[in-house]
Parts: C-alpha cells; structure tokens; sequence
C-alpha cells in the first residue's frame, strides 16, 4: 500500500495489457468446463466422504491439469489487478470515513487476515469495513458480528452488511431475510436494559446505542460462529484458498 504512488501507472499498463489475454481466457474456460464436467462426480464423493484436511490432498499433474492450470493462472491475474484496484478505492474509502491514515492501514491488514481464513474474499470484507468506518461503527467489531450473520444464513457479506446498516436509520426490513424481527431486539433490550426505554410505544428506536448493544447481543446469540462453520465446507475451503 505504501508503494501505490509508485506501482498505479504501472499497474494501469498492465491492466490494458492484460484486455488482449480476454479471448485466451475464454477458450480456456471452455476447457475447465470440460474439466469440471468429468471431475464432478469425484468432487462431489470428495465432498461427501474426506475426513483428512485438504492440504493433505495429493493431485497427479497431467496435460489437461497442466492447461488447466495455465488458464486459471491467466484468469488469476486479471482478477487479481482487478481486485488491487478495487482494494485501492476501498482503502481511501477508510481513510476518509477514519482521517487517519495509520488507521486505514490497520484496518486493511485486520481485514485482509480474516479474509484469509474465512469464507470471504478481501475485497468483500474490506468494502464491508469501509461501509462501517462510514458510518461511524467499529468496523473490527461489526464486520466480525456481520461475518458470522453471512455465514451462518448462506448470504453474502454485502448482503449482511447493509442490513445492518439500515437498522442504524431504523429500518428493519433487511433484517427480516436473517429471521430477526423488530420484537426480538426489543425482547433482548427489555432483558439487558430493565427500567430504561430504547423503543417507545409507537416503535420507534430512541436509544440507538442501547438498541445496538441489544442487537449485538441478539445476533451473538443466534449466528456466533457463522464464519468459522462455513470455513469448514468445501466451498469455504476453497475461497480460503
């Protein structure tokens, strides 16, 4: 990230370069296909019965491997200019929702490691952490209570992310595709917070910051562990791959 004055135009060469490998890249998918196709039926039984980690996996190289190699190395790395690009818009996102830039940093590098051992990509879970910091809520703690929402609900982090955001303006309808109802997180206000009102009689939130930590506390109880049981799953080993 330091290096970004110096790598863009660079980066940026390459990108226009690396349009020409687009007609490569899909005859090459055209042979994945291929590959997928006769690999379905071992994945699936892979899926089903492998009871040893995937690292421990031993994979013969053939021609077909080999090509098939080459033609994900090429789309590789036009997904991956594309999503150093996209992080570089998301980091200045996070400096300016933070006015700090050692901040942003941290925040990138917190984000790109739980990325790396969860189901989702960095590119995801840094745009989350920036959608967060905009809104004045720790992205360190909302983005790991939103993970755990995505994962334990089969949706997407986005998805999760701007559900919770919304509850911040008092709009719980995106909430409703997770299973949580305005009256549960009253329910859980009036446990934590007995005496002291967070949603009046006519519904509305006015104790946002009571309301959160009931809401908090809510999605604790029901999605803990989300991220860690998707992780698990063949698809969450492979995006942590």
């Amino acid at each position: 990230l330091r290096m970004k004055d110096q790598m863009s135009p660079k980066i940026k060469k390459v990108s226009r370069h690396t349009r020409k490998l687009s007609k490569d890249v899909e005859r090459a998918r055209g042979r994945i296909v291929n590959f997928a196709v006769a690999s379905s039926e071992k994945i699936e039984n892979f899926a089903k019965k492998a009871t040893i980690s995937l690292a421990k996996v031993v994979v013969k190289t053939t021609a077909l491997g080999l090509a098939t190699a080459g033609a994900l190395a090429g789309a590789g790395i036009k997904k991956g200019l594309a999503e150093a690009m996209d992080l570089e818009g998301y980091k200045s996102q996070i400096e300016t929702a933070t006015k700090d830039t050692k901040k942003a940093a941290a925040i990138m590098e917190w984000s790109i490691k739980l990325a790396n051992k969860t189901p989702f990509e960095g590119g995801e879970v840094v745009a989350a952490a920036a959608k967060f910091e905009a809104m004045g809520m720790s992205a360190k703690k909302w983005v790991t209570i939103t993970g755990d929402m995505a994962g334990a609900t089969n949706k997407s982090l986005d998805q999760a992310t701007e559900a919770l955001i919304d509850a911040q303006t008092g709009e719980l309808e995106r909430l409703k595709e997770f299973g949580i109802k305005k009256a549960d997180i009253v329910k859980k206000a009036n446990e934590k917070f007995k005496n002291i009102q967070v949603v009046n009689a006519q519904g509305q939130v006015v104790d946002q910051k009571k309301f959160n930590e009931a809401l908090v506390a809510l999605l604790k109880d029901k999605f803990s562990g989300g991220m860690e049981k998707q992780a698990k799953t063949l698809r969450g080993t492979m995006s942590t791959v």
